[in-house]
């Protein structure tokens, strides 16, 4: 069984929740002070009423909660993995523990970026871009979107590695135009390789 530590990408989740929290919070002043102004112009003003500021507030309050939905309904990365021999265990921070069989699989796809150069390369350790399909509230069932993790590439090899133990194959290929790296897949004998899914990497 091999540890590795994944609080990097962790605390970049934190640091885009609170954010996130703070773009909202600073958006709902915004519209209440429209929303006190509006009401003292109608009280106190000497020129005719407008709803311009009543309308810009409510447009700035439903705006609000694109932020906020994106620091609350953001999932917590797990602080550390694990790499074991009945498969793949993801540590969260608030205790909890999943562990993913190999034979499952657990990983749909993967993005290796560790030979790619200049504004698009990776900090070191972070290199792979694994997607893992976590349990859902319910049995047999998955969340909408696979957790995003960021490897080494000391870590991807291990889990690989274990993927090959469990009857896959690599399949690699290159990702769609304009984007960095190579597509992994793991592909059952006798199963073809899916085209690369649309997915939006983020810089870091």
């Amino acid at each position: 069984m091999t540890r590795y530590d994944t609080q990097a990408q962790y605390q970049a989740g934190r640091e885009r929740r609170w954010i996130g929290i703070g773009a909202g919070i600073a958006m709902l002043a915004l519209a209440a002070y429209l929303i006190v102004d509006w009401v003292y112009i109608d009280l106190y003003g000497s020129y005719p009423e407008t709803t311009f500021e009543l309308t810009l507030a409510i447009l700035v309050i439903f705006l609000s909660l694109v932020p906020f939905s994106a620091a609350f309904i953001r999932r917590p990365h797990p602080v550390s993995l694990e790499v074991k021999r009945s498969g793949l265990l993801l540590n969260f921070q608030d205790g909890k523990s999943v562990e993913l069989g190999w034979s499952s699989p657990p990983i749909d796809y993967a993005q290796d970026l560790r030979e790619v150069k200049g504004r698009h390369a990776r900090p070191p350790g972070l290199e792979v871009v694994l997607w893992v399909t976590l349990p859902g509230p319910y049995p047999e069932s998955t969340p909408f979107r696979p957790q995003e993790l960021f490897l080494s590439a000391a870590a991807f090899d291990e889990v690989a590695g274990r993927m090959k133990g469990a009857g896959y194959s690599l399949d690699l290929q290159p990702w769609r135009k304009r984007r960095p790296g190579k597509l992994v897949q793991f592909v059952r004998k006798g199963e073809k390789p899916t085209p690369p899914p649309p997915v939006a990497l983020r810089r870091w």
